[in-house]
């Protein structure tokens, strides 16, 4: 009884004070039902520089981070769309690049994502040297071993430009995509598996006819961002993953504009903890040089600034995440105003990473669930907060202020059984005295911290 009373307490306090500050929530009430903030809230400051350029002017180059301070990339098309089979691994340290093994049979492309599963890097939905007419083709690299090796092409209709996410670092999702340039756009979903090398069609179709529009996955949850059919949409559509099944992928249509304010679409995208990064982008005629990030816990939006120093989009995003900072690389592009005449130039964006880390004290199983006062306390900004974990399971730790808002999620995902230690940032907040709660099934405590600044 006590736990439902401070639950609906926290609750009502949380939506008075949201009408309060005229932030726009809709709750869910049933399955056709969902929610994400439909202004921008908050925003999170970086910085800027620019990085060796690439060796050539090129836009569509696709990149990931795959550690040890190496960005991968691959492709990219000059200003006549002939697409390069080059390779690099871009050297964070030396700032230099360092050739790789060129795409299979010599053969250009650009656009597309590159993703990863497992160990391996895989180029979906990417264009070869005739944009109208789609080949389908699918590539695997293997980093330790430098090479690249063609996988089963997308199946028929062969398409490309599709939104391509990752689910649970084992099936690959690809949303809509080409028939024919611009003109093609399908609202099939493919879900094509590593470890057997096969591609399935779900029967549930998405919501519009669709290309060139961005996705990203988290746990249950898929964004997909913008898109081109007979318009540019100005949209964000979602898919829910229900069971632990993707073929239980129910979508829906947002009332919810895109957070750039116009249609967009050719949108770079990537994801670090919670966050799914989307930008830059392309708008109907001009480049939108400006990074979103979106939630999938608080399902709130967040801008991170400054713009970029280069206006320019049709750049793919490669993301290193360390536990204080997070760095965001982008190579090529198109410039505004240019009539996609590209640039070898390339830029990383560093900021403060927003996430809080988690870390695991040891492997002996506890006794009971527990949450304990956090160290130091009072403090300024920074504190830790140990939990017990008696059995597996969803575990949520939440920050509230003393009015009974939400201020900050710390954790959301299922633990195994141990005891762990989790750092909280308070450096946006407001000195006060400031409540944290433990629920999981079965369990919920709650206590009280105090920042002075």
């Amino acid at each position: 009884m006590k736990k439902l009373t401070v639950l609906l307490i926290l609750f009502s306090c949380t939506f008075i004070a949201a009408q309060q500050n005229d932030v726009i929530i809709k709750f869910p009430y049933n399955q056709a039902e969902h929610f994400l903030f439909n202004i921008q809230a908050d925003t999170i400051q970086g910085t800027w520089t620019h990085i060796a350029s690439i060796q050539r002017r090129l836009y569509g180059v696709t990149c990931y981070y795959r550690g040890n301070n190496q960005v991968f990339i691959c492709g990219g098309a000059d200003s006549s769309g002939y697409p390069v089979p080059y390779c690099y691994f871009y050297n964070i340290t030396s700032n230099n690049y360092q050739s790789r093994d060129t795409l299979p049979s010599g053969e250009g492309r650009y656009l597309g994502k590159l993703v990863r599963v497992k160990d391996s890097l895989y180029l979906v939905g990417s264009v070869g040297s005739n944009f109208n007419i789609p080949d389908g083709k699918l590539y695997k690299y293997n980093p330790a071993a430098d090479k690249w090796v063609t996988k089963s092409p997308v199946p028929a209709p062969l398409v490309h430009e599709m939104a391509v996410c990752v689910w649970n670092d084992s099936l690959i999702i690809a949303i809509g995509g080409s028939t024919n340039g611009f003109g093609g756009g399908t609202n099939t979903v493919k879900v094509y598996d590593p470890s057997t090398d096969t591609w399935r069609v779900l029967t549930n179709t998405f919501p519009v006819y669709i290309s060139a529009s961005q996705a990203e996955c988290i746990d249950s949850t898929i964004i997909v961002m913008g898109g081109y059919s007979s318009v540019i949409y100005n949209k964000i559509f979602r898919g829910d993953i229900s069971n632990n099944d993707v073929e239980n992928l129910t979508w829906f249509e947002d009332t919810v504009y895109t957070p750039f304010g116009t249609g967009v679409y050719r949108v770079g995208s990537s994801q670090f903890g919670n966050y799914m990064l989307f930008g830059p982008a392309l708008g109907s005629d001009s480049c939108l040089n400006q990074i979103w990030g979106f939630d999938a816990i608080s399902n709130k939006w967040t801008r991170f600034l400054p713009n970029s120093l280069d206006v320019s989009a049709i750049r793919s995003v490669a993301l290193k995440v360390q536990s204080d900072s997070i760095s965001i690389f982008m190579f090529g592009g198109v410039e505004k105003d240019t009539d996609f005449y590209p640039t070898n130039s390339c830029e990383k964006f560093t900021f403060g990473n927003p996430l809080i880390g988690i870390t695991q004290n040891g492997n002996s199983v506890p006794v009971n669930y527990g949450l304990y006062q956090n160290y130091p306390n009072p403090f300024n900004p920074n504190t830790q907060i140990k939990f017990d974990v008696l059995c597996g399971g969803l575990v949520k730790i939440k920050v509230y202020d003393i009015t009974g808002r939400e201020a900050a999620v710390l954790l959301n995902e299922i633990k195994s059984p141990g005891s762990y230690s989790i750092s909280f940032n308070a450096g946006s907040l407001s000195s006060g005295i400031y409540f944290y709660t433990m629920e999981t099934e079965g369990y919920f405590e709650a206590k009280k911290m105090v920042l002075i600044k």
